[in-house]
C-alpha cells in the first residue's frame, strides 16, 4: 500500500489557560494524549524550537518537559520526506506510550502543533492573566484599552489616593506602603509602581511563539 494513502492525521487543541498551566490534547487515530505545560517549567520556547527543527527538516529531534509531575519526551524522526514517526513518551520510560504515529506527514505535523498554540492564544478561550508574567503597566494597559503614553496621561491626572486604589484592584495581594504614597512625587510612584510584576505566573507571553521559519514551511 502506497503510504501516502495511510497518512495518519495529527490533531492538535489547546483549549485551557489556568493556574499557571496550558492545557492541550493530541490525537492521532484513536490515540488521544490530555495533559498541560506548566509555567514551572515553562517549555513554550523549547516547543517553538523542535517545530523549528522539524521544518528545516532536520531527521531527529526531541524536546522534554516537566508538567510538575512527569518528564514528558516529544519524539520526531524523518524516514523520508513524507514519511516521519512521531513518539510521545515518559522520558525514561520509553514504554510508557502516550500516542506512536508511523506514518506522519512533516508538514501536517508541524502545521497542527503551532496552528494549534497560535490560534488559542488569539481566541477568546486564552486568559493571558492565568499564565503570562504580566507587569502593572501591561495590566492597565490592556485594562483601559489604551497605549503607554495615554495611560501614563491617564494616570497623571489621578490623586494618589486614586493611584493607590487602582493599583489595589490589580495587585491586592501586595502591600502598598503609604510612606510611598504620602512622601514620594506622583510621577515617581507612577514610575515605580507600573514596573512591578502582578502575575502570580511566570509563563512567556505567547505572542512570542511566532516564527518566521515556521511560517515559512507551512504556507
Amino acid at each position: 500500500m502506497d503510504k501516502k494513502e495511510n497518512i495518519q492525521i495529527v490533531e492538535v487543541e489547546f483549549y485551557e489557560a489556568s493556574y499557571g498551566c496550558l492545557w492541550y490534547k493530541i490525537k492521532i487515530d484513536n490515540q488521544i494524549f490530555k495533559d498541560s505545560f506548566s509555567e514551572v517549567f515553562d517549555p513554550v520556547m523549547d516547543f517553538k524550537a523542535w517545530l523549528e527543527a522539524i521544518a528545516i527538516k532536520v531527521r531527529q529531534t526531541s524536546f522534554f518537559f516537566d508538567n510538575e509531575g512527569e518528564d514528558i519526551k516529544f519524539d520526531f524522526q524523518r524516514i523520508r520526506d513524507n514519511e516521519c514517526k512521531l513518539l510521545i513518551t515518559e522520558n525514561g520510560y520509553e514504554s510508557n506510550v502516550y500516542i506512536q504515529g508511523s506514518n506522519i506527514d512533516r508538514k501536517q505535523l508541524v502545521k497542527a502543533f503551532y496552528l494549534g498554540l497560535m490560534n488559542f492564544a488569539k481566541s477568546d478561550k486564552y486568559d493571558s492573566k492565568e499564565w503570562e508574567d504580566q507587569s502593572m503597566k501591561e495590566r492597565l494597559c490592556e485594562k483601559f484599552n489604551l497605549n503607554e503614553k495615554k495611560l501614563l496621561k491617564k494616570l497623571e491626572r489621578s490623586s494618589k489616593e486614586e493611584l493607590k486604589k487602582l493599583f489595589l484592584e490589580e495587585d491586592p495581594y501586595r502591600d502598598f506602603y503609604d510612606y510611598d504614597f504620602e512622601q514620594k512625587e506622583k510621577r515617581t510612584i507612577i514610575d515605580d509602581y507600573l514596573k512591578i510584576s502582578v502575575s502570580p505566573w511566570n509563563g512567556v507571553k505567547l505572542s512570542e511563539f511566532q516564527s518566521d521559519i515556521i511560517e515559512n514551511f507551512i504556507k
